[in-house]
Formats: structure tokens, sequence, C-alpha cells
């Protein structure tokens, strides 16, 4: 459905922007024939690339694909708000003079055109650290100024590969934190495809260590033997599971519950209730868990803190809107949700499919811990 949704918005942009252009009959075919194509992108990626969540391709190949991919979706968008706003003026404001010219299709072209260079840009880039103070009620004094990384969606593959996650491993150690949280989609690509762009993993430093859970990506390449693959990088990787750590003589416990998509391949599904199991009461509790829609039920079984990614923030400004649709609500930045928190991370990286930012910035994000 979604390919056929693509292919009605290339044939709609060939008529609304390339067919008047004052160009001759074979160049308007050529640019026509073009969008077809780009509408496409998906269609490419796993039949002749053979694999739609991660091609195995140099990064060259992702860019260009990914770039004018991102191109198409974001000269549809332009132009479907171009066309509301000549509707509207038409037929509302009853303004006659509102029509569509050729410079306001060329505009539309080459402006695409920019912000796509932009958004590709934004999306690959190594992440500023985003800082977040999180109020406590009754935090624990031991507990107060504990601070804790968290990382998501990093993707890793051709396109976001070992320099730039080298570059986010030193930033992130930089930071001198308490622990380091990563809630999912570490990855794109099976574990022999990934050997030369994981090691860096293994170099992110914590005072009590760095732990896991694993996200929906994770599972699209054969989960346990990334969870192993984990482990060997120095990961504690929490599956329905969790730890018990002590700060200033202050326990705090982690858990990590598996992501829905487990079920689908033959796996144990998310269980909180057996990741919680023998976990002291009352104390201090965060959970890794990929995706935030169920938060609200996780707050009510003594969890404090949830982390979570997935969403990628929606990616492009507006997009926020149909991407909480998904998630329950949920999409980014700071939730008060019951007695709890829930965090939804904008992303450390994102997925090479479709590698735009535009006004959602990607995040390595540092929490500090304070008494509310």
């Amino acid at each position: 459905m979604f390919k056929i949704v693509l292919f009605l918005f290339s044939i709609y942009l060939v008529w609304r922007l390339i067919l008047p252009l004052p160009l001759a009959k074979v160049w308007r075919w050529v640019l026509s024939i073009m969008l077809l194509i780009l509408a496409q992108y998906y269609w490419v990626r796993e039949w002749i690339f053979g694999s739609l969540a991660s091609p195995e391709v140099p990064r060259w190949v992702l860019l260009v694909l990914g770039s004018t991919f991102v191109y198409f979706v974001i000269t549809v968008l332009l132009t479907v708000f171009i066309e509301i706003i000549h509707l509207i003026a038409r037929f509302v404001l009853r303004i006659s003079r509102a029509k569509w010219s050729n410079t306001l299709r060329i505009g539309i072209l080459l402006g695409s055109g920019v912000l796509s260079i932009f958004g590709v840009q934004q999306a690959i880039k190594v992440p500023e650290v985003k800082t977040v103070v999180l109020p406590i009620k009754n935090l624990p004094a031991g507990l107060e100024g504990f601070k804790l990384v968290h990382l998501t969606d990093l993707h890793i593959s051709p396109l976001l590969n070992q320099e730039w996650l080298v570059a986010v491993v030193e930033k992130t150690n930089g930071l001198q934190a308490d622990v380091i949280a990563i809630t999912g989609d570490l990855i794109d690509g099976f574990v022999k495809d990934r050997q030369k762009e994981i090691p860096p993993y293994a170099a992110l430093q914590a005072r009590y260590g760095v732990l896991a859970s694993l996200g929906n990506h994770e599972y699209y390449f054969h989960a346990p033997e990334w969870y192993a693959t984990f482990q060997q990088l120095g990961m504690q990787v929490l599956v329905n599971q969790h730890t018990v750590l002590t700060h200033q003589g202050e326990p705090i416990v982690f858990a990590g519950v598996a992501d829905p998509v487990a079920i689908g391949v033959g796996l144990e599904g998310p269980n909180m209730d057996k990741a919680l199991s023998g976990a002291p009461k009352g104390v201090f509790t965060v959970l890794l868990d990929h995706r935030p829609h169920q938060a609200k039920d996780h707050l009510q079984k003594g969890v404090n803190l949830q982390l979570s990614g997935h969403t990628h923030g929606g990616m492009i400004v507006g997009f926020q809107e149909i991407v909480k649709q998904f998630n329950a609500g949920f999409v980014s930045g700071l939730y008060a949700v019951g007695e709890g928190l829930l965090y939804v991370s904008n992303g450390t990286g994102l997925w090479n499919g479709f590698p735009v930012r535009l006004g959602v910035p990607s995040e390595i994000t540092l929490f500090v811990l304070k008494r509310g």
C-alpha cells in the first residue's frame, strides 16, 4: 500500500511540476521517468540490493539513494503545502490571481534540493550533547547528581560507519557518566556484515558500565547473535532482566525488556513482570525499553524513569503529529506519566533508509538526577 501511495505522489508531481515546464519534450520525459523511479526507492533497495532494512552496499551508494529519496519526499511535501495554500486562496479567499507559475515550479524543485542537502547533512553528522536535569521526587540523597548517558538508534551500518561511531564514543566518554544506557537499534545488518564497524562500541566507558536493551532492528538480524556480540563488546544486555547497582550507598535498579518484534521471530516478547522479578521494592528504577508506547503501564509497576527511542523524534518538523499516533502519543522529549517520567530521545543516529533531519536534531543525552 505504501509503495502505491508513493507511486501516486510521483504521478502527481509529474502532472503538477514537470509537464507544464517550458522544456523540450524529451527532457520532460526524462524528468518524469526519474521521479517515477525515485518513488520506487524501497523496491530498489529490496529487490536490486537484496534488503530493505540494510542493503550491504558502499556508503556512497546509500548516500546517493537516500538523498534522492529524501529529495522526492521533500518535493512532495512542499508541493502539497503550496497546493493547499493555492486552493485556499482560490476558493476561500477568492483571489483569482492565485495561479501556478513555472517560476513557482522551478522554485519548488530547487528549494527541495537545498533542503534535502541540508537535511541529509544534519542526519549523518555526529550529534551534540543534550543535557537534561531530571527533578525526581523523593530521590535518595545518595543518587543526587547521578550522571546517566542515554544513546539509542545508532543504526551502525555502511552509512553511519566506524568513523562516525568512534566520534560518538569519544564524545560520550568525555561526559564521564556513571552509567551509559543504550535502548536498542544499535545496528543494521547481521553480525557477519558489521565486523568492521562495531569494534568502537567496546571503548564505551562509564563508572558502572554500559547497559543495553534490544530494539526491533536487532530482531530483524538474528537477535540472539547480536545479544552475544554486544556482551562480548562489554555491554550488559537486559532482555526481560534487571541489574542492581549501588552508588554512594544507594541501590538503583536498571531493567530492560524485549521488543515486541521478538514475538514475530519466535522469541520471547516484552515481559515487564519478569524483568522486575526479584528486584528490591521501593528502589529507584530505570527501565530501558526501545519503544515508548507501553510507558503508562510500566510506570505503574514501580518504574520511576523509562528511557526510549524508536521514533527518531519524527525527523522532520511537523511529522511529530503523525509519528506519535503510532507511539501512544509519545514522540520526543520528557513526559510526566503518572508518578514517573518518560524520556523519548530523538535518536543518536537513524536508519539509512530515510536519512534526513530537519528541525529535529539527533542527540547524545546526558541526564543528571536531582531531588525534585
